[in-house]
């Protein structure tokens, strides 16, 4: 026999090649695992007694006219009770979300003082909140003497622009 029928069987060092793809593969998907957590935008959960004007995706949160976020879904409490919100909020805007902070609905109003949210008859109603501001400027305002009630009501129109 010849020596060229023979195959030369060689064992190579290391793993394959081909184990590279699937090694890519994964370090791909923790790099956007990582990125989605990172790039989660904030969340709060609000409850009001109805949601008469509240669309879920339209109603916008503003603070002082500005939208920092919207409202994503409403839904029932479990005893029927009141409805509750579940609003994503703009990337940093984790400020505005307190324990104590306050959210109501913005209508339009009609009252012996005038009239107050026009602006709602074409953008739909909003919801307004006091948060971190009122923590610091109403107790300087108390300081320089406004009673509590008229630096809480300060606070409350200069959120909204006077739409209340």
């Amino acid at each position: 026999m010849s020596e060229h029928g023979r195959p030369k069987i060689s064992q190579r060092a290391g793993p394959s090649i081909i184990w590279i793809i699937p090694l890519i593969t994964i370090i791909v998907g923790i790099w956007l695992v990582a990125r989605t957590v990172v790039d989660q935008l904030p969340t709060a959960t609000i409850t009001f007694r109805t949601a008469q004007g509240i669309e879920a995706g339209k109603t916008r949160i503003k603070y002082k006219s500005v939208d920092i976020g919207v409202v994503e879904e409403i839904k029932f409490a479990d005893d029927f009770d009141h409805v509750i919100l579940k609003a994503t909020f703009n990337q940093g805007m984790e400020d505005f979300l307190r324990r104590n902070t306050r959210f109501w609905v913005v209508k339009p109003q009609l009252s012996l003082r005038g009239v107050s949210g026009l602006g709602t008859l074409i953008s739909g109603s909003s919801i307004a909140n006091v948060v971190t501001t009122g923590t610091f400027t109403i107790p300087m305002m108390k300081r320089v003497g406004f009673s509590a009630e008229k630096a809480g009501a300060v606070e409350v129109a200069s959120s909204v622009n006077g739409q209340i």
